[in-house]
C-alpha cells in the first residue's frame, strides 16, 4: 500500500511534532502558505509553487545575505547548527564549506550530508501537501555525501537518511539495497529501517507480497517496539496478508489490534477489503443461484457499514476516510448500484485530489461510462486517471498496480478501436504517456490512424459522391498522419530490431494516404536497412511511388531491378504489370505488350491477380493500338474468366466499343471488295459485330441502372451510362433498324432532356425518320430539338457535352428543317 507524506501521525518514519522545534524564518513563512493553501483549495496550487519558490530561496539563496567579510565556516559549527535544529543555517553553511579546501579526506561529503539532511529534516516539517520534490532533492545530496565518502560516526545516519528520502520520494526499487545497508550501519533506526523496508515492497508498482511478509516479520519481531509502532506493523501485515490472497489470517491479524486505538479507522477498512475480497471471489463463480447472489449483495452491504464506520472513527479525515470512500465505490459497483458507483467514485475523486484513491476512482469511472455506453465520457474519465500518471518508476496505488493500469489502459484503446471509435482510442493513446513508454504510445497513435484511415476509404464507397470525396479525403489524411507517426516511431526505435519494420509501415501508409514524396523517402531508407524478404515489394512501390511523381525513368528503373533480380518472386509480375503502363504512357507500345505477354505466358495461374490484371490490360493495350480483333478475343476471355471482377463492367463496355470499330472497318473493305462471296462474308461480320456491340452496351446500360437505384453512379460511371444510351441508338441505326434506333434516341432525349446531349439524340431522330422516308415526322422531331435548344441556350456547357455550340446546333437544326 502506498505511503503518504501527507498521513504521518503513529508512523516510526514520521518526525516529532510534540518534541520538535518549531519552523523559524522563512520556513514559518512557508508553513502559512501551506496552511493558507489547506484552508483554500482553490489557492493550492499557487500555494505549492509559493512555496517553492520560498524554499528553494532558503535552500541556496541564504549565502546572499550574508556579508562578504563573515567569518569562515567550520565543519564543526555546521554540524553543531544540524544537531541543534537549525536547518536554513546549517545547509547555508554546507553550501559555504562545499567550496572548502580544509576538508579532511574522510570528510569530502559532509557538505552534502549537511544539506541533504537539513532539506529532508525541513520537509518533515513542512506543511506542504507535496513533499515529494524536497526529498528527491535531498536524496541527491546524500548520495554525492555517500559517494564522496562521511565519517564513521556519520556514516550510519546517513545511510538510513538516503534510504527514507528515497523511500519518501517514490523511489521504492533505489531506496531498498541502501535500507538493507543501513540496518546494521544504523542500528538506532532499526525499527524504522525495517518498516519502510517492508512498505517498499508493499507500495512497489506492482507489490511484492512475499518479500514484504519476510521483512515485516523480522520488523514484529522486535521486541521493544512501542505499542503505536506495534499496531502499525500489524495494519502492514494485515494489509500484506490480504495481497497474498490470505484473507482469514489477515482477519486473525487485525484481531490482534485493540479496539479504542486510533488505528481502529485503518483496521476497518482493511476489515472491509477483506469482506470486499471475499465477495469478489463467489461473484466471480458460474451458476450463481438466487440465494448466493443474495448472500453476496449482503456482503457488500456489510462492508459499506464497516467503511461507514471507519470514516465516523477518522476523525483527522486521513487515509482511511478517503480508502473507505473509494471502496464504498467499489462495492456500489459490483452490486450494479451504477449511478450510485459512479456518484461515489466522482465524490471520491473530487474530495481526494492528487492520491491512489482519487486516480483508482476515475479509472474505475472510465470502465464504467464505457461498459454502459457514455464513451465519450468514459475517456474523459480515463484521462484524469492518467494525468495523475507523473512518473511510472515512482507509481504506488493500492487499488491499482502499474502493470494493470497498463493493461486495462491498453484494453479501453483496443475496445474503442474495435468499435470503430478511432477518434476517442487516439484520444486516449494520446494521453497514456508516461504511463507507457514514449515509443509504445507512438505505435499506437500509429496503429489507430492507420485503421481509422483505411476505415474511412472502404466505407466510402457506399456513399454519396459528395460525402465520398470528403470521406477519401480524410481516410487518406489519416494514413498520411500514420506514415508520419510510424516514421517518428522508427528514428525512436532506430538501434531496435523493430527499425526496419516500422520504416516498412510507414512507407505502406504514405503509398495509400497518397503522399509519394515521403513513400519514396521512406521506401528508399528501408532498401538500405531493411530484411531483403521485402526488397522485391519494396521496390515494386518505390516504382509505383515514382510513377504517381511523373518520373517516368525512376519508376521503370525500379521494376527493372525487380524483374532482374527478383524474377520468381510474386511482386515480379506486379513490377511487369505497371510497368507496361508506364511503357504505355511513353507511347512505347511494344515493350509494354512484352511485358505482359510475360506474365500471361510465364509461370502465373490464372487465378492470380496480376495473371487476371495482365489480361485486361493486354486488351486495353491492344485496342489503344486499334487491334481490335486481338482485343475482342482477349477481352472475351477475361469477362468469361472473371465475371464477378470490379474490371468486367469496362470490359463489357471496351468490347461493344472494339466490336463496333471493327464493323465500321469491315464496312468499309465491303466496299472495295470486288468478289461477291468475299463480300457477303464480310457484311455477315459487319452484322455480326454491330449485334454484339448494341448487345453489350445494352448490358453495360442495364447494369448502371440497376447500380444507380442503390447508389450514386461515380463520374466515370455516368458518362459511360450517357455513352451507352447513345451507342445503342447507333448501332440500331447501323444495322438499319431504325424503328429501334428511333426508341433507343427517344429514351436518351427523355433522360437527357436538360443537356444539350438531347439535341444529338433529336437529330438522330430526325436522321432515321428521314431514312424511313417520314420527312414530316423528321421536320417535328427537329422543332421539338429547337424548342430544347431554346430552354438551354443560356448554357454555357454545350461544348464541353457536345461537338457544337449553342450557334452551331441553331445553324444545324434550321438546316435540317428544309431537308
Amino acid at each position: 500500500m502506498a505511503t503518504d507524506e501527507n498521513d504521518q501521525e503513529g508512523s516510526p518514519i514520521a518526525a516529532d511534532e510534540a518534541g520538535g522545534e518549531q519552523p523559524t524564518g522563512v520556513l514559518r513563512r512557508i508553513g502559512r502558505v501551506g496552511e493558507l493553501a489547506r484552508r483554500h483549495r482553490l489557492l493550492a496550487a499557487i500555494a505549492a509553487v509559493a512555496a517553492l519558490v520560498l524554499t528553494i530561496g532558503a535552500v541556496f539563496g541564504i549565502v546572499a545575505l550574508v556579508g562578504e567579510k563573515e567569518k569562515p565556516v567550520t565543519l564543526e559549527e555546521a554540524l553543531e547548527a544540524l544537531d541543534s535544529g537549525q536547518y536554513d543555517e546549517a545547509h547555508a553553511m554546507g553550501k559555504r564549506l562545499r567550496d572548502s579546501e580544509d576538508l579532511p579526506a574522510d570528510f569530502y561529503g559532509a557538505p552534502d550530508f549537511i544539506m541533504g539532511t537539513a532539506l529532508a529534516y525541513e520537509a518533515d516539517r513542512s506543511l506542504m501537501g507535496n513533499k515529494k520534490p524536497y526529498y528527491l532533492l535531498s536524496s541527491r545530496y546524500l548520495a554525492q555525501a555517500r559517494d564522496l565518502g562521511l565519517s564513521p560516526d556519520r556514516k550510519g545516519e546517513g545511510l538510513f537518511l538516503l534510504g527514507r528520502t528515497l523511500f519518501l520520494s517514490g523511489q521504492m526499487s533505489a531506496s531498498r539495497p541502501v535500507f538493507e545497508q543501513a540496518i546494521e550501519a544504523a542500528p538506532r533506526h532499526r525499527s524504522e529501517i525495517l518498516w519502510m523496508l517492508t512498505e517498499s515492497y508493499l507500495s512497489d508498482a506492482d507489490p511484492l507480497y512475499e518479500q514484504a511478509l519476510a521483512w515485516n516479520d523480522k520488523y514484529l519481531a522486535d521486541r521493544v517496539l512501542r505499542p503505536a509502532d506495534r499496531r502499525r506493523g500489524l495494519l502492514q501485515r494485515a494489509r500484506i496478508l490480504l495481497g497474498l490472497n490470505q484473507k482469514e489470517a489477515s482477519l486473525a491479524t487485525l484481531e490482534e489490534i485493540p479496539a479504542e486505538t486510533k488505528d481502529q479507522a485503518e483496521a476497518l477498512t482493511i476489515k472491509a477489503s477483506v469482506i470486499i475480497a471475499g465477495a469478489d471471489e463467489m461473484l466471480a463463480a458460474e451458476g450463481l443461484t438466487l440465494e448466493q447472489q443474495q448472500e453476496i449483495r449482503k456482503r457488500y452491504d456489510e462492508a459499506i457499514e464497516i467503511l461507514q464506520a471507519a470514516q465516523g472513527r477518522d476523525t483527522l479525515s486521513t487515509q482511511a476516510s478517503r480508502k473507505a470512500m473509494f471502496l464504498t465505490g467499489k462495492c456500489l459497483l459490483r452490486k450494479e448500484e451504477f449511478n450510485k458507483a459512479l456518484e461515489q467514485f466522482a465524490y471520491t475523486s473530487r474530495s481526494n485530489p492528487g492520491t491512489p484513491e482519487s486516480l483508482a476512482a476515475d479509472f474505475n469511472m472510465g470502465e464504467l461510462l464505457r461498459k454502459l455506453g457514455d464513451h465519450k465520457e468514459a475517456v474523459a474519465a480515463y484521462t484524469r486517471a492518467l494525468a495523475q500518471v507523473s512518473d511510472p518508476n515512482d507509481y504506488s496505488n493500492p487499488w491499482i498496480s502499474l502493470s494493470d493500469l497498463q493493461r486495462r489502459s491498453v484494453e479501453a484503446y483496443e475496445f474503442f478501436l474495435e468499435n470503430k471509435s478511432f477518434d476517442l482510442a487516439l484520444l486516449l493513446a494520446e494521453n497514456m504517456h508516461p504511463l507507457l513508454p514514449e515509443p509504445r504510445v507512438t505505435e499506437l497513435e500509429a496503429k489507430c490512424r492507420a485503421l481509422w484511415g483505411r476505415h474511412l476509404l472502404a466505407t466510402a464507397q457506399s456513399l454519396e459522391s459528395e460525402s465520398l470525396a470528403v470521406h477519401q479525403s480524410s481516410g487518406r489524411e489519416q494514413l498520411r498522419l500514420a506514415g508520419d507517426a510510424y516514421a517518428k516511431l522508427a528514428k525512436l526505435r532506430i538501434v531496435t530490431d523493430f527499425y526496419a519494420d516500422d520504416l516498412w509501415q510507414s512507407a505502406q501508409c504514405y503509398m495509400e494516404g497518397h503522399d509519394y514524396v515521403h513513400a519514396v523517402e521512406t521506401i528508399q531508407e528501408y532498401l538500405n536497412n531493411g530484411s531483403r524478404q521485402r526488397h522485391p515489394q519494396a521496390l515494386v512501390d518505390l516504382g509505383e511511388a515514382q510513377l504517381n511523381l511523373g518520373r517516368m525513368d525512376g519508376a521503370l528503373a525500379a521494376f527493372e531491378e525487380c524483374i532482374e533480380f527478383h524474377p520468381r518472386d510474386a511482386a515480379a509480375y506486379r513490377a511487369r504489370l505497371i510497368a507496361s503502363q508506364a511503357h504505355a504512357e511513353k507511347g512505347e507500345l511494344e515493350q509494354a505488350e512484352a511485358l505482359l505477354e510475360a506474365n500471361l505466358n510465364g509461370h502465373l495461374a490464372p487465378g492470380s491477380v496480376e495473371w487476371r490484371d495482365s489480361l485486361f490490360a493486354i486488351a486495353r493495350l491492344f485496342h489503344q493500338q486499334g487491334r481490335y480483333e486481338d482485343a475482342i478475343e482477349r477481352l472475351e476471355e477475361a469477362v468469361r474468366r472473371y465475371p464477378e471482377c470490379d474490371q468486367t463492367l469496362p470490359a463489357y463496355y471496351l468490347l461493344a466499343e472494339c466490336y463496333r470499330s471493327n464493323a465500321a472497318i469491315l464496312r468499309k473493305q465491303v466496299d472495295a471488295d470486288l468478289v461477291e462471296s468475299v463480300r457477303k462474308t464480310n457484311l455477315r461480320r459487319v452484322y455480326d459485330h454491330l449485334t454484339k456491340a448494341g448487345e453489350h452496351y445494352a448490358l453495360v446500360q442495364q447494369t448502371l441502372n440497376e447500380s444507380q437505384e442503390r447508389r450514386q453512379l461515380t463520374e466515370v460511371e455516368q458518362k459511360t451510362l450517357r455513352n451507352c444510351y447513345f451507342a445503342v441508338g447507333a448501332t440500331w441505326f447501323d444495322l438499319g433498324d431504325y424503328d429501334n434506333a428511333v426508341r433507343a434516341y427517344t429514351a436518351a432525349s427523355t433522360r437527357y432532356q436538360n443537356s444539350p446531349e438531347a439535341l444529338e439524340a433529336y437529330v438522330q431522330i430526325a436522321r432515321a425518320y428521314q431514312r424511313k422516308s417520314n420527312p414530316q415526322e423528321a421536320r417535328a422531331t427537329v422543332r421539338r430539338g429547337e424548342e430544347v435548344l431554346k430552354r438551354l441556350e443560356s448554357r454555357d456547357d454545350f461544348l464541353q457535352s457536345t461537338n457544337l455550340d449553342a450557334k452551331q446546333w441553331e445553324e444545324l437544326l434550321s438546316w435540317m428543317k428544309t431537308l
